[in-house]
């Protein structure tokens, strides 16, 4: 190795201008690196934040969403899983509205993400009024 290096220099006049150059690169390349590494944890940092809003939005919403069935009578007098999906398509979207106009939601797939949930919990609620007639 010593050889290569002592061949290097023969061939090189301006061996430490060559060597601080490669040196400079080297930090250069680690100074981006970390700034990238910065900017996707911030990244990170965001998305993990958004996503932990959006699910506490989805959690209270689909806490006053059981409490809305609970306390209407329509919904109750839903018989069958047809009347029940029919309730749900005529009240979900005007209730999701309302709830994203109250509390500042401007992202439009929370709807999507919540729909799911609300359906779930619809049938979970059924059960139980079911069970208590």
């Amino acid at each position: 190795m010593a050889l290569v290096i002592e061949e290097c220099r023969a061939n090189y006049k301006d061996w430490d201008r060559l060597v601080s150059i490669a040196v400079e690169d080297i930090i250069d390349s680690l100074e981006e690196d970390s700034k990238y590494l910065i900017l996707k944890e911030e990244h990170e940092s965001i998305k993990d934040n958004e996503e932990t809003q959006r699910q506490q939005a989805s959690d209270v919403l689909l806490k006053e969403w059981s409490e809305h069935l609970l306390a209407c009578d329509e919904f109750k007098l839903c018989s069958n899983q047809r009347l029940r999906t029919s309730f749900f398509q005529n009240n979900w979207m005007r209730f999701v509205e309302d709830f994203e106009k109250r509390n500042s939601i401007k992202n439009r797939d929370f709807r999507i993400h919540v729909q799911h949930e609300m359906l779930t919990k619809m049938d979970m609620i059924w059960n139980r009024i079911k069970a208590e007639k």
